[in-house]
């Protein structure tokens, strides 16, 4: 029964607090065969700029503070200290948010220059809006209230993409998107603000804000370096070899979408669940294998499947509009293929409160990114193929860190040769298929 336990409650977060709420923040997905016919390739690369723009800057501007408030929460005991704890990370992200973006605007100009400059002000409203809705929604997935989290997550869902779809057949193109993301998140931002009231409280407290800083400082410029490496390479393509391979690009890594939803939930379902079996637990190692297993068993089907239709989706999809897409689209198969096995183990470091492990390992990896990309221009050789060998290199890096230093810290926890195994066999079948 305690086995049937462990893997239903791990199951129903993934469902809700993880695939839910990474749709949210990936809705577009479904938009997507709409968007093929109404825009330009080129189009396609100034979306995918704007998405990961956004993405860069919307996980820093929370400053880790809701990472602060999943990891102290299971250790709080009373809801004077919840609210306490809650309102204290939610002022000093509002504090810091007017400095944060008007440096982003000075910082994302240069690449948004050249295009409709209203869509770098639809990024600079935005940023606000969705940082604070993603400290704030932290508060269900620590309370695991699954039903009001699915609700809520339901109106980006279903509002950004239907409201896109309008708004670029009426011919507002890359603008339309960002018009329809502000306009839904604010709708959902107003309901969570309504929905968290209760656990708010004015006045910040300078010692819970000291301690919350001290855990999550160090995660500032990891998030930064990690968020940067997983995005750095729209920036390089559209600055070297332009905006239309960057639509190419953007395109290739929609066929993993599924991959990276998957993924993002997985995580974010074991991230909370982490901290509370090991905190509360005493059988916490039996545990952690069981959801192990679990983990490696889907990424491995999922990635098998993704990587034989991945050409024929784009052929279907995309047609002959986007044919440049299926030359790169099995090697950006690999990307997250890495980059899925190192999100389970590194929070190893989170439960150890050891945040600097993970600055050094996500800064080391940056520091392999750039230095290839140094090399791969000093030699001429920066081709799209070369930036994404670039990035599999860079993530099959990392994961041997990450592989090393877990470990080290709790060697007895997961079966550390299985998952090394599953990812083996599976770069080998990519080979193959």
């Amino acid at each position: 029964m305690r086995k049937i336990k462990i893997k239903s409650s791990f199951i129903k977060d993934f469902a809700s607090y993880g695939l839910v709420g990474v749709l949210g923040k990936a809705i577009n997905i479904f938009a997507i065969p709409f968007y093929v016919r109404l825009l330009e390739v080129s189009e396609f690369g100034v979306l995918d700029l704007f998405s990961s723009s956004l993405a860069i800057l919307t996980l820093v501007s929370t400053f880790q503070l809701e990472t602060s408030f999943l990891r102290f929460y299971s250790q709080l005991e009373t809801k004077s200290d919840i609210k306490k704890y809650f309102s204290t990370g939610l002022n000093g992200v509002s504090l810091l948010m007017a400095p944060f973006c008007l440096i982003s605007y000075f910082v994302l100009y240069p690449f948004f220059k050249d295009f409709d400059i209203r869509i770098l002000y639809g990024i600079i409203a935005l940023i606000p809006v969705k940082s604070l809705y993603a400290y704030m929604t932290c508060l269900f997935r620590v309370t695991f209230d699954r039903e009001l989290f699915v609700k809520i997550n339901l109106i980006n869902i279903i509002g950004v993409p239907a409201l896109s779809i309008f708004l670029v057949y009426l011919d507002y193109g890359v603008l339309g998107i960002v018009m329809a993301t502000l306009a839904i998140n604010l709708i959902a931002l107003l309901v969570v603000i309504l929905k968290t009231k209760d656990y708010y409280v004015s006045k910040l407290d300078k010692i819970v804000l000291k301690s919350m800083l001290q855990y999550c400082l160090p995660l500032i410029p990891s998030s930064f370096s990690v968020t940067l490496q997983q995005n750095l390479m729209r920036f390089v393509i559209l600055s070297f070899l332009g905006v239309e391979i960057l639509g190419y690009y953007a395109f290739a890594l929609k066929v993993f979408i599924p991959f990276a939803l998957i993924i993002q939930s997985l995580k974010m379902a074991w991230y909370p669940r982490a901290y509370q079996i090991f905190d509360k637990e005493t059988n916490y190692i039996e545990k952690f294998k069981k959801i192990e297993k679990f983990y490696f068993l889907i990424i491995g089907v999922l990635f098998i499947v993704l990587m034989i239709v991945s050409v024929p989706a784009i052929n279907f999809v995309g047609g002959d509009k986007m044919e440049g897409s299926t030359e790169i689209v099995q090697l950006i198969g690999l990307i997250f293929l890495l980059r899925a096995a190192s999100y389970f183990y590194i929070v190893i470091q989170n439960i150890k409160k050891t945040t600097k492990l993970i600055l050094l390992i996500n800064f080391t990896s940056l520091v392999f990114l750039v230095l290839s990309l140094f090399v791969l221009v000093q030699l001429d050789q920066l081709t799209i193929s070369n930036v994404i060998l670039t990035e599999v290199f860079t993530e099959g890096c990392k994961l041997v860190m990450v592989y090393f230093i877990s470990k080290k810290q709790l060697p007895d926890s997961f079966n550390y040769g299985y998952s090394i195994g599953i990812v083996a066999i599976l770069l080998i079948l990519s080979l193959f298929i």
